[in-house]
């Protein structure tokens, strides 16, 4: 017989005997216990993501952080209905620069925008635009934190329904201490805001497999819409939905369960809510659905390397999926928990192969065809890898602690040693990941490295002198205070020079140039270098005009270089910036150290470290060289 949630009702159930004695309620003090470490776990997790929150001292170093704020400053409410419906005319629109009067690319959803827009307009102070900036850029970086740590809530609520609190405590415990979560909450961008949603909507399809009710799978559906209006690549969550309907009619629960016609309704009803909350928080991409599917157009052919874009040339010749990996155990993770992480990934698909729980079904239904797309793009970014990681750590928890001690008449049990080994390796990960996220936080500890630059530019390079800096990177010096006044790059002349281009006799014309009529060379991270010398074939006079520059066979000579490491307790982090392009290392950096106890790791992703903690390098001419040499160094070398 159907109920009124029009459920099909088991009705041979076998009814519970009575307690003759209930008490409290089983499990509170536990339950207790488990919530007073959560609140440990988030305040620890609060502590790494908000210490040097204000890292660039208002500069806006991060380019997507800053075009984020820049579109969210240009946005507000528009004067009419009619305004807002139009979107060449309203104040709402994304895609469009009131300004300028022309169509932007804007790769993001708005979410994030209007967000931050209403929680400014409700803080906001007022003033001039750059103070509306810098609030807005604060405030941004508090909403990145806040979501993060609800992602961590999250990893133990899951980690509760996919096996015990103890599961769900040590898997938040992995997120709170991820290097890669502390880094992107201390910038306003789309990633931790992504995969708060990710989760939401994978916790919500626990409800609907568990109890097939509609009101779970519309509030699943509100979590999806919400995720694609800040960003589009959640798009297989809706595999996820599928995924939790589909169980919610093949098994059933404790009294009830689902027809197949009645699991394909409630997908649909979480398809439409979903919808509907996408189109309430990204209403410009019915409204301007042009310019939004172009949005998604060239966001698409920039990943799979379609298009030749000068800020992805760093991947070309990596490796898919093996590059991905490797960045993310050293970096973004760490060891052990890089490789415990990618084991748990691999434990959770063989468990959800075996088809026995519901909920390793459910995480690999996103884990795996999110990573085999993200894996298979050309362009790498570390921060893609963002929405996988919570529930690595939550399934590399799952599979330490799945061992418990042997109990009498259990042959099917592990021995004791398993299990004190497995729990031993989940301690020792425990440590180091917090080791590292304490190490990291160097990073913020000290002024970033482009204003030790600007600081030692000023203080050495006497004003009207000449400086080369590459086009697609921050020129140095930056503006700042010093000695009671205000120092500003217009106190040189500041040359671009244009590595990125294509190398022919007009380039080789132009670098000739810049090295005969420039007294300083700026390098202000490795973002070209650490590219275009990889690409010889491609660029065979730029790959010489580095190996000379680092060679010191230009007449240049490296006299100054600041950097910022992850180190704690003597021990410093390095990546390298070099060896990978194959280029030599200067005397000044041979000679000098960032601390005693150095361990090289190797390159680091761009994009993990260009942001905070780059390494800027400026040469000064030492020699001036004939025409004749340096023509012969930048074509057959020296």
């Amino acid at each position: 017989m159907r109920d009124k949630k029009d459920h099909l009702t088991i009705t041979d159930t076998p009814a519970t005997p009575k307690a003759t004695n209930p008490g409290p309620p089983r499990g509170w003090g536990h339950l207790g216990v488990s919530y007073l470490w959560l609140a440990l776990i988030l305040l620890a997790a609060a502590g790494l993501r908000v210490y040097g929150i204000d890292w660039d001292q208002g500069n806006y170093f991060h380019p997507d952080e800053r075009w984020l704020l820049m579109v969210t400053e240009g946005t507000s409410l528009p004067s009419s209905l009619a305004q807002a419906l139009d979107p060449s005319r309203s104040t709402l629109n994304p895609f469009y620069d009131h300004q300028e009067r022309h169509t932007v690319h804007f790769a993001y959803g708005s979410f994030p925008v209007y967000l931050l827009r209403f929680i400014g307009h409700l803080l906001s102070p007022g003033g001039s635009i750059e103070a509306e900036l810098n609030h807005l850029r604060l405030i941004g970086r508090g909403l990145s934190t806040a979501f993060d740590l609800g992602t961590i809530i999250l990893v133990f609520l899951l980690g509760k329904k996919l096996r015990s609190e103890k599961v769900g405590l040590l898997g938040a415990s992995f997120t709170a201490f991820t290097v890669l979560h502390v880094q992107l909450s201390h910038f306003f961008t789309v990633d931790t805001i992504l995969t708060f949603f990710v989760l939401l909507a994978v916790y919500l399809a626990f409800s609907v497999a568990q109890s097939g009710r509609r009101r779970y799978g519309i509030i699943m559906g509100i979590a999806i819409g919400l995720g694609l209006g800040t960003k589009a690549s959640v798009a297989p969550l809706f595999l996820v939905a599928a995924v939790a309907w589909a169980w919610a009619a093949r098994h059933p629960g404790e009294t009830t369960f689902l027809t197949g016609k009645e699991a394909a309704s409630g997908f649909t009803v979480t398809v439409a809510a979903a919808a509907l909350a996408f189109l309430a928080v990204e209403p410009y991409a019915l409204l301007d659905w042009w310019n939004f599917c172009t949005a998604l157009w060239v966001e698409g052919a920039m990943v799979r390397g379609a298009s030749d874009l000068p800020y992805t040339r760093q991947y070309l010749n990596t490796i898919p999926f093996l590059y991905q990996v490797q960045q993310t155990v050293i970096w973004s993770t760490g060891l052990p928990l890089g490789l415990v992480a990618f084991a748990g990934l691999v434990y959770g698909v063989f468990r959800a192969i075996k088809g026995r729980s519901c909920g390793h079904v459910l995480l690999t239904s996103w884990t795996l065809p999110y990573f085999l797309t993200m894996g298979s793009f050309q362009v790498k970014y570390l921060r893609y890898m963002l929405p996988l990681l919570p529930f690595m750590s939550l399934l590399a928890a799952d599979m330490l602690l799945s061992t418990g001690p042997a109990r009498k008449r259990d042959r099917t049990a592990p021995a004791p040693w398993v299990a004190l080994a497995m729990r031993t390796l989940a301690l020792a990960t425990l440590l180091s990941s917090a080791f590292y996220a304490l190490a990291f936080l160097n990073v913020y500890r000290q002024e970033h490295p482009w204003l030790q630059m600007s600081r030692w530019i000023y203080a050495n390079v006497p004003p009207g002198s000449t400086i080369a800096v590459e086009h697609w990177d921050d020129p140095l010096p930056v503006a700042m205070r010093l000695g009671g006044r205000d120092r500003k790059p217009q106190e040189y002349a500041l040359h671009e020079m244009p590595i990125y281009d294509e190398d022919n006799a007009y380039k080789l014309a132009g670098l000739l140039t810049a090295l005969q009529e420039n007294d300083y060379i700026s390098l202000s991270s490795n973002r070209l270098y650490g590219s275009v010398a990889r690409l010889p074939d491609r660029y065979p006079i730029t790959t010489r005009y580095y190996q000379a520059l680092f060679g010191e066979k230009l007449g240049f000579k490296l006299v100054a270089s600041t950097s910022t490491y992850p180190s704690l307790f003597g021990l410093t982090l390095v990546d390298d910036t070099l060896s990978e392009a194959r280029l030599p290392v200067p005397a000044l950096l041979r000679e000098r150290g960032p601390s005693p106890l150095t361990l090289n790791l190797g390159k680091a992703d761009e994009s993990f470290t260009v942001y905070d903690h780059p390494k800027a390098l400026l040469f000064k001419k030492v020699e001036r060289l004939s025409l004749s040499d340096l023509y012969q160094a930048l074509t057959r070398g020296r």
